[in-house]
């Protein structure tokens, strides 16, 4: 049986997880004596099905798994840690999916941090809260107190007190007063997110609530469910001078019932100093319309992402029933979707109180407001006293954000690396059976047994993975990682002084990127894309030979960046575009015996590649349209192979490129934009090593590297294989 201690102690912190009033109790406890609670404090998993549950956790580098049934009632369900833990409790995870429980905590301290715990509620019955993170110290406690930062809590269903991302807490014995604050320091609460899907909440949420610390960069995303009381992005149980609760922010998505709920950006509440709220950086982001709640409290921007049906309706986006509304005309931000159909005098009802909206000494105000993230309008926004609604005004001519297409990731992607660069090193330095070298004649005339008794024929592999750097004309860059893989067939046919080689060949590439843009917008993304065709090769006895291709696919890419900005704050935009790709390119070369053991072989390479245009939809709803681009390169160099035993061959290579992109245009609604394309020069270094068995065994072994200096810059590795039959 628990103490009575124990018991009061496990009570307050249900009494503080339930209500923002620390010590005004108001639940009804579940008669379960059974807590979940693993031995670690961190690296657990928690599952519980109503009648069983589950912990997983990692002991001696191998998982252990506990399990019990039960009658499907709980007391708590720790992830980690508990009330006598005082070292950290982090990366726990929780998941609910039955049941009657007091509460859920995924990680929990007396002094450390709690910090990266998760829990996801998918049904079950809660009577107290649940919460991310908990910091719960001892009474009058003194020194250095953790932080609890980065925890995440998912409703989707069941029934709950209160929820909370992260929460700092103390115990007050009975008949005891106040503990002594200014005997400990430290205690923030920050970056914590909780998302409300479905199910009830009965007692509100705090996105993440200090003691006497402060709360920031919390965020509260709720797109379903039905809530009642306080939402608070950040909140101060117990403030003083150096208290904040800023840079929180709440979500509201889809159709939650909301109409019992109030909503605050940030509170201050309690000891010397009193009760305030707190707007400093404190946003409230509406992507709905008809929704209702009881009044909004202590945001520094009220910003409504307006869908299209909500244009030109009588029925408000958001409706206040709870009194009058305090509202600054300056904390108002409007972006409109992007494929709204927006014209001059369209209307939108922003808020209805019926109780009273007072705006102050500004009744109405001219703003900029955006369609997507293209198109600025002008707009008007004006008070009749229990309603904010507003009227739109011309187009300006200029756009803000629109996307740059990262041009080096797009059409010069294609490989121009000779894929039957295998027959290179060859010539020249032909061995028989006893090592000796052979003359060109006797070279040429085994050529023609081999291709003879191995039918003309052989597969060839190559594959290799690069990390570059590649900069454009107008200060954008891209650092990107790509994977290349080439297969093919060539058939050899032997003519009187010369070889040629025809090779089918189907060439893939993946490869993820991030673009360092014009503007100050960066963001990343993956591209990719197969291509097939023919490549030729004539090979000439006296050493000259040359070389073309010929291929066509579809390229596929997309872009993702968090810093477009709307309403002076960063959105995230993205967009998925593909397209057919073409490509060629032109080899010409001659190689040079210069001694027994080496040849040097001096090249040039033209290699053109062509995206056509696509149209692409941006995920803030604008249509876009982008053009075609295209690349050519002119790569001039030189490879020295020198034999280092019969087998193999080692070869170095110095290369100069010049590349050429062109512009690239991304065209909407009556607006483009053109970024610069890539042009610049770079130094290719080399380094390779090939090994060729004996006659009788038919593969090809080849492994080589690249070096990048100027316009390009860093490395690729590649690995080629060869077998003829």
């Amino acid at each position: 049986m628990k103490s009575l201690g124990y018991r009061k102690l496990k009570k307050i912190l249900l009494a503080t997880l339930a209500t923002s009033v620390i010590f005004f109790p108001r639940i009804e406890l579940v008669s379960a004596a059974e807590s979940v609670k693993p031995e670690n404090t961190s690296n657990n998993r928690v599952t519980v099905n109503e009648n069983r549950y589950e912990i997983e956790r990692t002991e001696d580098g191998l998982p252990s798994v506990t399990s019990a049934d039960t009658d499907g009632e709980y007391d708590m369900v720790y992830g980690g840690g508990g009330e006598s833990n005082s070292g950290e409790a982090s990366n726990n995870e929780v998941t609910i999916n039955g049941g009657k429980f007091n509460g859920i905590f995924g990680g929990m301290s007396t002094y450390g941090s709690v910090f990266g715990n998760r829990i996801i509620v998918n049904g079950g019955t809660i009577s107290g809260g649940v919460a991310g993170g908990v910091l719960f110290f001892p009474y009058n406690s003194t020194g250095l107190l953790g932080n609890v930062y980065g925890n995440l809590v998912v409703i989707r269903g069941g029934t709950i007190g209160f929820v909370s991302g992260g929460e700092i807490a103390y115990a007050n014995p009975s008949g005891e007063g106040t503990p002594d604050f200014t005997q400990y320091s430290g205690g923030n609460v920050y970056d914590n997110t909780t998302e409300v899907h479905g199910g009830k909440i009965t007692d509100g949420i705090s996105g993440g609530s200090a003691l006497t610390g402060s709360a920031f960069g919390n965020k509260i995303i709720i797109s379903g469910g039905t809530i009642s009381g306080s939402i608070i992005g950040g909140e101060v149980r117990y403030r003083t001078e150096n208290s904040k609760a800023t840079g929180n922010t709440i979500y509201i998505l889809g159709s939650p019932d909301l109409s019992g709920a109030t909503l605050i950006g940030g509170l201050l509440s309690g000891g010397s100093l009193g009760n305030s709220y707190s707007s400093d950086g404190n946003t409230l982001n509406i992507y709905t319309s008809g929704l209702t709640v009881q009044n909004i409290y202590g945001f520094g921007g009220i910003n409504f992402f307006v869908p299209g049906y909500a244009i030109n309706s009588s029925t408000p986006i958001l409706t206040l029933t709870g009194g009058t509304t305090s509202l600054n005309l300056d904390t108002v931000g409007i972006q409109f979707n992007g494929g709204a159909n927006l014209n001059t005098g369209d209307t939108v009802n922003l808020i209805s109180n019926t109780n009273g909206l007072d705006t102050g000494d500004t009744t109405s105000a001219d703003i900029t407001v955006t369609r997507g993230v293209t198109s600025i309008y002008e707009m008007n926004i004006a008070s009749s006293g229990s309603a904010l609604t507003g009227t739109v005004g011309n187009r300006r001519g200029d756009t803000v954000n629109v996307p740059s297409i990262p041009v080096p990731n797009i059409a010069p992607v294609v490989s121009i690396n000779p894929v039957l660069a295998p027959h290179d090193i060859n010539f020249g330095i032909e061995v028989d059976d006893n090592g000796n070298f052979l003359s060109p004649e006797e070279a040429h005339a085994q050529a023609v047994e081999n291709v003879r008794e191995q039918h003309g024929y052989e597969v060839f592999m190559n594959t290799g993975f690069g990390h570059m750097k590649t900069k454009t004309g107008d200060g954008t860059y891209i650092k990107s990682d790509n994977t290349t893989i080439d297969l093919g067939m060539a058939r050899t046919l032997m003519n009187d002084n010369s070889r040629t080689y025809i090779a089918p060949v189907v060439e893939y590439n993946h490869g993820t990127y991030e673009g360092h843009l014009r503007d100050g917008i960066d963001g990343d993304g993956n591209t990719k894309y197969w291509a097939g065709g023919v490549i030729a090769r004539n090979m000439n006895d006296n050493g000259f030979y040359y070389e073309g291709s010929i291929r066509a696919g579809r390229s596929e890419n997309n872009f993702a960046s968090d810093n477009f900005i709307v309403n002076n704050a960063p959105q995230r935009v993205s967009y998925d575009m593909e397209a057919p790709l073409y490509a060629g390119h032109v080899h010409i070369g001659s190689f040079r015996r210069l001694n027994a053991d080496n040849i040097l072989n001096v090249y040039g390479i033209y290699a053109r590649t062509q995206q056509n245009g696509m149209n692409s939809t941006l995920s803030s709803g604008e249509d876009v349209h982008f053009n075609s681009v295209h690349s050519n390169r002119l790569r001039l160099g030189y490879r020295m192979t020198t034999r280092t035993s019969r087998i193999s061959r080692i070869y170095t290579g110095l290369a100069y490129q010049y590349e050429s992109n062109s512009g690239s245009t991304a065209s909407g609604d009556n607006w483009s934009n053109t970024s610069a394309g890539a042009k610049g020069s770079s130094l290719m270094l080399e380094l390779g090593w090939q090994i060729k068995p004996r006659k009788d065994v038919p593969w090809m072994v080849d492994v080589y590297g690249t070096g990048w200096l100027g316009h390009q810059q860093g490395g690729t590795i590649m690995a080629k294989v060869k077998k003829s039959f």
